[in-house]
């Protein structure tokens, strides 16, 4: 069993919709937590909804932009404490 099968219940996985960020996002699902998925372009957060939906992942898609508090507060969901991954400007970490 992995780490992060034990720490979250809910991971933000930022930049997820490739690359290292996309491998976090579906490691996170099947170890069981729930994931939200980011990025700032509908388009490339589709394969990635895809690949979720295939292994039955519990998952939030949100196309936001993440340099800007609204893009931050869509991202992160309401009431949750969640595990934030990714890049994005430490002044957004903040609010998470």
């Amino acid at each position: 069993m992995g780490v992060m099968a034990e720490v979250a219940r809910v991971m933000v996985v930022t930049g997820s919709a490739a690359g290292i960020g996309r491998e976090l996002a579906l490691q996170a699902a099947q170890n069981g937590n729930r994931v939200v998925v980011n990025s700032r372009r509908r388009e490339h957060l589709d394969p990635i909804a895809a690949s979720l939906d295939e292994i039955g992942a519990s998952y939030l898609a949100v196309e936001a932009d993440l340099r800007t508090a609204e893009g931050r507060r869509r991202t992160v969901p309401a009431g949750s404490v969640p595990i934030c991954i990714g890049e994005f400007p430490v002044s957004a970490a903040r609010d998470c």
